[in-house]
């Protein structure tokens, strides 16, 4: 017999036998593993035998291809709260249920099953990372945080069967896009995927994790979570924070005291126009006013970035030391919000891969940029070796003045938040591959699945180490700061990048202390050079752009006309008043369709060969571009220093450094020689 958990006076006989009201009752088919094997089982009806005693119960009969071989166990729950354990369809959602009571044979049982018994696909021993105790009824799996083992044998009920290329494509051929689906439905094109919320705030991130570990039956909470992080909290971490406080603060109340004096100064100088009758005088005053007026102009723009800096790290208000910054971080519903060296601090210390996609980038059409690949944990970087118990799928939402986090959950059935590697949507997996992986990959190409799923489709993989990116996984350049930049801004251009501050478009980053810098808010602000990410980028649709004695409409019309130089037909088309001189889509369509005709043999310059011009045709026709448009010019040396990568979409694509352009903007940069006038006698006449 075997105890109820909920009232000790029930005991359940120990049968194999299916009890005669389950008998032809259609049931799903849940799979789990127990005892080192995967099997499959399905529930019988609600029996309400004990109702008098608050309680009903579940028979678990254990399945084999099909068919029910015997009852195992008992799930057993309050008779008051059972209609809310149902989900839409029904079923009982186990996952609000308590570990099942399990009759005495059922290891025997389950152990003399054959080993095709798996409804996963795949290797089992590669399902889950585990240690292992032949001489214990128990597996712990890596990255459970509870303290206490389980002296009974868990069900894994959220086991998710690995995802093979076929099955995906399948999945995602048979998407009808609906207006009721959410937008992670549309991106991924597939109706499997939910957004579990939460409490937000402040907290949404630290909950979308414990949703996530909940799922996997792994319990922890908001609190929990907060005080883990809180403990990593050293004297570098609290004087960093403190330091950018101070700077923003201090910078905050100067300009707030120029605004101050400078509305003032414009007071009176009002004044002293209306009693003016001079001309002269008048006009001095008016320019007085202009000129004050543009200091004002500045210093307001100025005085909001430090508006917004102060309130980002609002929460060192009244902080002193350590011990308070450990407090605050605690603080569940308080000041402090997940940032970046919290999102990664979480990943080494939960042993968690968090997969970011942005659903702002989705609802800004920028599809290309959803998934993020984001910074890495110093330790991790060190070591050289990231094995990841779980990845856990995060929407991503910023605005204006914050951010918001939930978790994406898989399979509506189970909605499960975690997976193992195996687990991860097969999808998931391939965008990893083509945005974060293709190219310098940073923190995925330390996961040793990932670096085997890279090989097997083809691609080669080069390890990021501590010494040579000592920050983040995002895909920036690892070669040190040159002549031509410095790594303190990164920016990333695109042709369909979003007008948003530098730093926080997709694959940016910035010190804070230079956000103040005047040629970052110009960028930033002046309404003059809005999109100007897009007009950096060689697709972009110029004025004016004369190159070897021809008009062409961007830089990259000309790149693509180049192989096709020879072909003095072909060439044409792509200069501005050519077939597709006005399109860029069209541009590369004509590329396309031409470039591997044998026909055209030496019509078409060899790859090879074209290899050893193109960067040297790149720089030239980028010098042109940026020479002959003053705005643009202007928009370029803004940058500064900046690093500029340049994302490209596509197979192939990635993100590369554009060192054609940022040589282009040091050759602007430098000062120019002031031409002279050789002066000679006049000649009498």
């Amino acid at each position: 017999m075997v105890v109820s958990k909920i009232n000790n006076t029930i005991k359940y006989e120990e049968t194999k036998a299916i009890a005669s009201n389950d008998i032809d009752v259609e049931s799903s088919i849940y799979s789990a593993k127990i005892y080192d094997k995967t099997i499959q089982f399905v529930l019988g009806i609600a029996q309400f035998e004990h109702k008098s005693k608050n309680i009903v119960y579940f028979n678990i009969y254990l399945a084999n291809n099909g068919f029910v071989i015997a009852k195992i166990g008992i799930y057993e729950t309050y008779n008051n709260i059972y209609s809310s354990l149902l989900d839409e369809d029904g079923d009982v959602d186990l996952y609000k249920m308590s570990e099942p009571l399990l009759f005495s044979f059922a290891k025997s049982l389950i152990g003399s099953l054959p080993s095709d018994t798996s409804v996963l696909s795949g290797d089992e021993d590669e399902d889950e990372d585990e240690d292992e105790d032949d001489d214990d009824d128990t597996n712990e799996d890596k990255g459970k945080t509870s303290a206490s083992v389980p002296t009974k044998p868990a069900f894994d009920i959220m086991a998710l069967a690995s995802q093979t290329k076929e099955e995906s494509d399948y999945e995602i051929s048979k998407y009808v896009e609906d207006p009721t689906h959410n937008w992670v439905n549309k991106y991924l094109k597939s109706v499997k995927y939910s957004i579990k919320g939460n409490e937000g705030g402040g907290d949404c991130f630290f909950a979308s994790l414990r949703d996530g570990l909940r799922s996997v039956k792994i319990e922890t909470s908001v609190k929990a979570i907060r005080e883990k992080l809180a403990n990593e909290v050293d004297e570098t971490v609290y004087n960093t924070y403190s330091e950018f406080f101070k700077l923003f603060y201090g910078g905050m109340k100067t300009s707030q005291a120029n605004l101050k004096e400078f509305k003032s100064k414009h007071n009176t100088i009002k004044k002293l126009i209306g009693g003016t009758v001079d001309g002269q005088t008048k006009k001095n005053l008016i320019d007085d006013a202009k000129t004050n007026f543009s200091k004002y102009s500045a210093t307001n723009q100025e005085s909001d970035e430090f508006q917004e800096l102060v309130e980002e790290f609002a929460f060192m208000q009244d902080v002193n030391d350590v011990k308070d910054l450990k407090k605050v971080i605690s603080t569940v519903g308080g000041k402090y919000w997940a940032d970046n060296w919290a999102v990664v601090t979480l990943e080494r210390l939960y042993n968690v891969k968090f997969v970011i996609l942005s659903q702002t980038h989705f609802l800004e059409g920028e599809k290309e940029l959803v998934l993020q690949c984001s910074e890495a944990d110093k330790q991790i970087m060190a070591k050289g070796l990231f094995e990841p118990s779980y990845y856990i799928m995060l929407d991503y939402l910023i605005s204006k003045h914050s951010s918001h986090y939930t978790l994406i959950t898989y399979d509506k059935n189970i909605e499960r938040g975690a997976f193992t590697f195996n687990e991860l949507p097969y999808r998931i997996k391939e965008l990893i591959l083509e945005k974060c992986m293709e190219k310098m990959a940073g923190l995925y190409v330390l996961i040793p699945d990932f670096i085997q799923f890279a090989n097997k489709n083809g691609i080669t993989t080069s390890s990021v180490n501590a010494s040579t990116s000592s920050k983040s996984d995002s895909l920036v350049g690892t070669s040190p700061n040159t002549k031509y930049y410095n790594k303190s801004i990164v920016i990333q251009i695109y042709n369909k990048s979003r007008h948003v501050k530098i730093g926080q478009g997709s694959g940016e980053s910035i010190n804070p202390e230079l956000k103040t810098a005047k040629n970052i808010l110009e960028l930033n602000n002046n309404k003059e050079y809005v999109d100007w990410r897009k007009k950096l980028d060689s697709q972009y649709l110029v004025p004016n752009l004369v190159i070897d004695g021809k008009n062409w409409s961007s830089v990259m019309h000309y790149m693509l006309a180049a192989r096709f130089k020879p072909s003095v037909e072909l060439y044409n088309k792509f200069t501005k008043d050519g077939q597709v001189g006005s399109n860029i889509d069209d541009a590369h369509k004509l590329y396309n369709s031409n470039i591997s005709k044998k026909s055209l043999g030496s019509l078409v310059i060899d790859e090879e060969e074209f290899a050893k011009m193109k960067y040297g045709l790149l720089e030239k026709a980028q010098y042109a571009k940026f020479t002959q448009n003053e705005t643009l010019a202007k928009i370029l040396l803004l940058t500064g220093q900046a690093l500029i990568n340049v994302y490209k979409p596509g197979k192939g694509g990635g993100i590369y450094q554009d060192n054609e352009l940022m040589k282009v903007r040091s050759l602007l940069a430098s000062p120019k020689p002031k031409p002279t006038l050789e002066l000679k006698p006049t000649q009498k006449q």
